[in-house]
């Protein structure tokens, strides 16, 4: 049985592994997409959760509210995004997915879904199931 302090040191350096292990290994790679895995971020965000203020991005991906607000110009600058007014309220400002960032995230989630029926094809019920259980202990744990 490892130690506490050998688990740590084993997480650590299977943590970047495992998550690397996900990376969708597209053809086009987000730096062909002058895009950034923050970037990334938003646009999924807003793909799950489409018309949103700056505000309420900034506390979904805790980051904060003058760093989402470059992102999000950068991402205009790109053509992902767009800020439109409120339509009850001209003073809000809403972000939202522009036709070019939902084919991106359509593009990046068939990737995605790809490399993890791959992986899954892998394993067998019985490890797919403890790979949950696992996930979602820990998760609860951290929330």
């Amino acid at each position: 049985m490892l130690s506490k302090e050998d688990c740590i040191v084993e997480l650590e350096g299977l943590l970047p592994r495992f998550a690397k292990s996900f990376q969708t290994g597209s053809r086009l790679s987000l730096a062909d997409l002058n895009i950034t895995i923050p970037q990334l971020h938003v646009l999924m965000q807003l793909s799950h959760n489409d018309n949103c203020k700056t505000s309420d991005l900034s506390k979904a991906l805790n980051v904060t509210l003058p760093n989402i607000t470059a992102m999000i110009d950068r991402l205009i600058k790109e053509g992902f995004v767009a800020r439109a007014a409120d339509k009850l309220d001209r003073r809000i400002v809403r972000i939202k997915l522009s036709k070019k960032g939902q084919k991106l995230i359509a593009n990046h989630t068939k990737h995605r879904r790809v490399k993890l029926s791959t992986m899954l094809e892998k394993m067998n019920a019985g490890e797919i199931k403890a790979m949950f259980d696992i996930m979602k202990k820990v998760i609860s744990q951290t929330s």
